[in-house]
């Protein structure tokens, strides 16, 4: 049982730094459509927003991938 209880701890973990670092994007991507409008253009190239979501996707499979391997040797017991 204690097994199964620090896999759910490693896991919430990571969920809530997920959260947290995926609120933090939104509020930068907010401060930016205010200040510069929402079709605003990093570069003259990329629309900004692309790179917000990109960002969120990378962070995302990121914390699932070291969530994953966390919480199976947490499971494991080392």
């Amino acid at each position: 049982m204690r097994r199964w209880v620090r896999a759910v701890e490693e896991i919430a973990g990571h969920l809530i730094v997920v959260i947290a670092l995926l609120f933090s994007f939104r509020i930068v991507e907010w401060v930016f459509d205010f200040l510069w409008g929402s079709n605003a253009l990093l570069f003259d190239l990329v629309p900004f927003k692309w790179l917000i979501q990109g960002a969120d996707v990378a962070m995302f499979l990121a914390f699932v991938y070291a969530g994953g391997r966390s919480a199976l040797r947490a499971y494991q017991g080392d």
